[in-house]
Order: C-alpha cells, then sequence, then structure tokens
C-alpha cells in the first residue's frame, strides 16, 4: 500500500481502481459501465455506444413533449393508447370509446 498526497507516473497499470474524483483530459476505454455521466462540452470524431446504453440512459429518459417531429408514423407493431383509455390506436385501426359504450 502506498499512502501520498501526490503521485507522478508516466504509466499505470491497474487491476482495480476506486477514485473519488478524476480530472482527465483523455480518456481511452474498451469498455466502461457509467452510472451517470456529466459532461460541460463533449466533442468526438467517432463514438460507438452501446445499444443497452442508449436505451436505458437516453431514450429512457425521453418524452413526446422532448420530441420534436413533423409526422408520427403508426406501424402495424405500435399501438398508442391514450392515458384514460378511451382512444386506441392499434395498427391500421383508430377505435375511440364515448361514455355510454
Amino acid at each position: 500500500m502506498v499512502v501520498a498526497s501526490e503521485i507522478k507516473v508516466d504509466d499505470l497499470t491497474a487491476k482495480l481502481a476506486t477514485i473519488d474524483v478524476a480530472d482527465v483530459s483523455k480518456l481511452s476505454a474498451d469498455s466502461a459501465f457509467i452510472q451517470g455521466l456529466q459532461a460541460i462540452n463533449a466533442t468526438s470524431i467517432q463514438s460507438v455506444v452501446d445499444t443497452e446504453f442508449v436505451k436505458t440512459l437516453i431514450a429512457g429518459k425521453i418524452s413526446v413533449g422532448d420530441l420534436a417531429a413533423g409526422n408520427i408514423v403508426l406501424t402495424d407493431t405500435m399501438k398508442i393508447v391514450s392515458e384514460n383509455g378511451m382512444m386506441t390506436m392499434d395498427g391500421t385501426a383508430l377505435q375511440m370509446i364515448g361514455e355510454d359504450s
């Protein structure tokens, strides 16, 4: 175990690192699990992002009000239901249920 207030190395290899705060100018990783990410400015020439990352951290937080869309295309694999269940769009069928139905 090494205890020091400051350590400078040119190359560090470790199996596990527990770091409270890291100030990183460049980061290269074969794979990474990120629970939360805050960035002021992120610029990349090429970026490969795991599909599950996009689903859980990005798409999972988007609401319809966040989207800017011209036409929404309804396909046979989609079903849209109103909050109160009185209107359903399923494939090519549009169903509206009245109060007396």
